[in-house]
């Protein structure tokens, strides 16, 4: 009788037609693909490698850039009981550094995904409170205090008043650029208050608290008996920029200029023809978003952005200015199918496992933590063909760009 194939399906359903003691297979833990940490004594981390259900048999080990990790005696770095988690009690910054996990059983070298670890931090220097006498319907800026930082902070404007009270900016004319500096597209009366301050805070995974960066206020304002005349002027342009597929991705516009302007959006086609994108409200691509149409906002990034945007400012008093943006949008690895994490069959049978991922050239396996050999995976999974107890283990599937990589793996077990 020819061998019956395979195919990967819920090890729950697979369970009723293997007779073997399956209840407490070791399958690792998904992983995340970065972990980040401080510098902080009162900052202990964790680095997770367990499998689903508890189970105490297995021996586990690390490597740490590619080489067996030591944890020199557990002094500083520790197992948590009954699993392969590290526990880093005093963090440093030497801890920054490629991690993997395997865990050794019956079944065979169970691997974790390669996890990037990595201090967060961010520089702030000290600051002072600065006061401004602007020139009265000129363009303006304020500029926040943070220089170095990862991941990258989320920076956010607000007027803070005497008694403490941090209140929300809704203004038109004042937008903030991804590097925190905050716009004026031009000053009024309005922005004058002596017992006001504009605060620039910080938020950053490196503090439980939003950290203060920058104090400004705007005591007074400069007249000027220069005519007014209406001309717009660049104040924060994007340079060229790469996405990738999923980010989030803004762009931006702005000019300074009285009265103000409310740039469009179009995305250029062939012999540099028009669309445009200004969008709705919620759309995926749109320019209504808080920024008076002087950032365009992608919430999803697709393959399909990539192409060269153009802004066009008119206040209808001085001359239109635009600028053009050249987005390149470079494919995540992203699984198509993502294989199971147990499969459960019989000596004789066929068994295929599938993998297929998005946005890369190659897609690498491995088996029981090392190269796969002897077997010739296709571009859509891998086939063991009337498997035996020699094929237990565990199967990797890696897809890798420049951009990072995916990683998945499947216990076959064989009865």
């Amino acid at each position: 009788m020819a061998a019956t194939k395979v195919f990967i399906l819920c090890a729950a359903s697979l369970a009723l037609s293997v007779a073997a003691p399956v209840d407490n297979l070791p399958v690792l833990k998904e992983l995340k693909p970065e972990v980040l940490f401080r510098t902080t004594p009162e900052a202990p981390f964790v680095l997770e490698c367990a499998t689903t259900k508890p189970n105490e048999k297995l021996h586990y080990h690390w490597e740490k850039n590619g080489k067996p990790f030591d944890l020199n005696g557990g002094k500083d770095i520790t197992f948590r009981a009954h699993e392969g988690t590290l526990i880093f009690k005093k963090p440093k910054e030497s801890d920054e550094g490629l991690y993997q996990c395997f865990a050794t059983s019956d079944e065979g070298v169970a691997s974790s995904r390669i996890v990037s670890v990595k201090r967060t931090f961010v520089d702030i220097p000290e600051h002072t409170l600065k006061k401004h006498r602007p020139v009265e319907g000129r363009p303006f800026k304020l500029d926040c205090g943070v220089t170095k930082a990862y991941p990258q902070p989320k920076i956010e404007w607000f007027r803070q008043g005497k008694d403490g009270k941090i209140v929300d900016i809704k203004e038109k004319r004042l937008l903030e650029s991804p590097e925190g500096t905050l716009y004026f597209t031009n000053v009024t009366k309005k922005d004058i208050d002596k017992d006001t301050m504009y605060v620039c805070l910080v938020e950053t995974p490196a503090s439980d608290e939003k950290l203060v960066a920058a104090e400004h206020i705007i005591e007074d304002l400069t007249l000027t008996k220069e005519p007014k005349t209406g001309e717009l002027i660049p104040q924060y342009l994007s340079k060229d920029l790469t996405a990738k597929t999923g980010d989030v991705t803004m762009m931006y516009c702005i000019y300074g200029g009285t009265p103000m302007a409310y740039p469009d959006w179009f995305k250029l086609g062939p012999s540099d023809s028009r669309i445009n994108v200004n969008g709705k409200p919620g759309d995926r691509v749109t320019h209504r978003n808080r920024s008076a149409g002087r950032r365009l906002l992608i919430t999803k990034t697709l393959a399909e952005d990539d192409a060269t945007y153009e802004c066009v400012a008119n206040n209808a008093v001085g001359k239109p200015q635009s600028h053009r943006i050249k987005l390149t949008v470079e494919k995540s690895a992203e699984f198509v199918q993502k294989p199971e994490p147990l499969v459960l069959t019989k000596e004789g049978q066929d068994v295929t496992i599938p993998c297929e991922v998005f946005g890369v050239e190659k897609v690498t396996w491995t088996f029981n933590g090392k190269p796969l050999s002897g077997k010739t995976p296709s571009g859509k999974g891998l086939t063991l063909s009337k498997v035996t107890k020699k094929d237990n283990g565990y199967y990797g599937c890696k897809g890798t760009n420049k951009l990072g990589e995916v990683y998945a793996e499947t216990l076959v077990h064989v009865a």
